[in-house]
């Protein structure tokens, strides 16, 4: 509040700052999850056969698919 008083370009600066404090807290939560979580087997098994549905068994789903529905509805 009173930081109100003091004019536009300090709310401006403020602003900028704390948009550019969340963005770069932002990126370096990306980089490392990139860097640290990092899983060379389960890569491997992800993209090895990126068009076969072999392990795709519909009847394992359940209710999952319908209770997003309703999720999504609601």
């Amino acid at each position: 509040m009173l930081s109100n008083t003091l004019g536009l370009r300090y709310e401006k600066f403020i602003q900028n700052l704390f948009t550019v404090a969340k963005t770069g807290a932002l990126s370096m939560l990306i980089l490392l999850g990139l860097l640290l979580g990092r899983n060379a087997a389960a890569i491997g098994s992800n993209f090895s056969q990126p068009w076969s549905t072999s392990t795709f068994n519909p009847a394992t789903l359940g209710m999952t698919p319908l209770f997003g529905l309703f999720v999504a509805i609601c």
